[in-house]
């Protein structure tokens, strides 16, 4: 008998996902690593922080941003929150990072011609400086955020994450 028919002492939907991912009808856990697209760097530019500006395999512009143009970290919150105030929160979550309590939130916002695009925020709390990804959709900032362009910089957000 197959190693992954003998898994019946796990729950029902563990054990049918293991089934699936042995025989092949379901994706393994790190399939979207091995199909990951890659963003290339269009620009680069650093003046109070620095900006990115990247473009997916199918021509649509992502922006990172690493901004660092407040003196205290009161003024960083305040331009986080005035940025935040322009559009509609989908998610906050609270992370803690080397010891700080970092914030991610998720949002929408209009643009000018009826659309709407996607911001992705981080910030450490007490820091001056905060990030955050732009993109025309949800689902491309969502992705780039998970691209290994993008994991190293944020990482200092999340490492020994907990909650």
């Amino acid at each position: 008998m197959p190693t992954y028919l003998r898994q019946v002492a796990l729950p029902g939907t563990l054990a049918l996902t293991l089934v699936l991912i042995a025989t092949g009808f379901a994706p393994a856990a790190n399939a979207a690593k091995r199909n990951a697209r890659k963003f290339k760097l269009v620009a680069h530019s650093c003046e109070s922080g620095c900006s990115d500006s990247y473009e997916s395999p199918d021509g649509k512009p992502i922006s990172f941003v690493y901004a660092c143009y407040t003196d205290t970290a009161a003024d960083a919150r305040a331009e986080i929150q005035r940025m935040v105030a322009e559009g509609t929160v989908l998610s906050r979550s609270r992370r803690i990072g080397k010891g700080k309590r970092s914030e991610r939130i998720v949002m929408l916002h209009p643009l000018a011609d009826g659309k709407r695009s996607a911001t992705i925020f981080w910030y450490r709390k007490g820091d001056i400086c905060f990030s955050y990804i732009e993109a025309e959709s949800l689902a491309l900032a969502l992705e780039f955020e998970r691209s290994k362009t993008a994991v190293e910089p944020l990482s200092s957000y999340v490492r020994g994450a907990k909650g």
